[in-house]
């Protein structure tokens, strides 16, 4: 049995009304970037952004900061030596290498400009988004992005509880990996042997001055050992 043309586009516009509805797998996620210098949803930005969470780095398997350029739009990457690292983004790269001079792509580490093209190849480790900011961007990150800038955010720590994590891994050749992080709170310890005892100033009379008080101030010393008497 053959269907016409018309009858073939009524068929697949029927389908979408026969096929249930599931409004959990409808809801899309919030995605929030800092591209201007502030918390923002993604969608309320402005700016070409392409943003990567950590779990989406773990899921496509991106250990390093250059792996990024495979699944970013517009992003090239030149590596001229094994250190020389030179991000393009929308054709605007660095093309002179004297060391007086900037590459128009801005890379930063936690909010750190890293200024030297020797130091943009590391190995990305506990991170917590990858932001890909494309155009002109020298308002908030200066003179230097006027391609546009490569942001990389790692987790910080949590102030109030304690926590961490390890993982390891091995593949088919032979290779192992392991990783961990480890944080706790910062909490003042202190032990009430080591507090210094203090009294209120007290007057004592100087036999020189007549009818006058020189209020002086004792403190007692924890661990101070006794003086011997000669």
């Amino acid at each position: 049995m053959r269907l016409s043309g018309t009858a073939f586009f009524k068929v697949m516009a029927l389908l979408p009304l026969l096929v249930p509805f599931n409004g959990a797998t409808q809801v899309l996620e919030e995605v929030v970037v800092t591209a201007q210098k502030r918390e923002q949803n993604i969608q309320d930005v402005g700016i070409a952004v392409t943003a990567f969470s950590g779990e989406q780095l773990e899921q496509l398997g991106v250990t390093n900061t250059t792996e990024i350029t495979q699944q970013s739009p517009g992003l090239q990457l030149f590596t001229y030596t094994p250190s020389l690292i030179v991000f393009n983004i929308r054709g605007v790269s660095q093309n002179n290498f004297i060391d007086t001079l900037e590459a128009p792509v801005a890379v930063y580490m936690d909010e750190a400009y890293v200024a030297s093209l020797n130091g943009l190849g590391q190995q990305l480790f506990d991170m917590e988004r990858v932001e890909v900011l494309r155009g002109p961007q020298g308002t908030l990150f200066g003179r230097n992005a006027t391609g546009g800038v490569i942001h990389y955010l790692t987790n910080a720590p949590d102030e109030n509880e304690l926590n961490g994590y390890i993982k390891g891994g091995k593949a088919n050749t032979a290779t192992t990996s392991l990783k961990g992080r480890w944080a706790a709170p910062s909490r003042r310890i202190s032990a009430p042997g080591w507090r210094a005892a203090s009294k209120k100033p007290t007057a004592t009379r100087n036999p020189s001055l007549k009818g006058c008080a020189t209020p002086t101030a004792r403190t007692a010393s924890p661990s101070a050992p006794p003086r011997n008497s000669m």
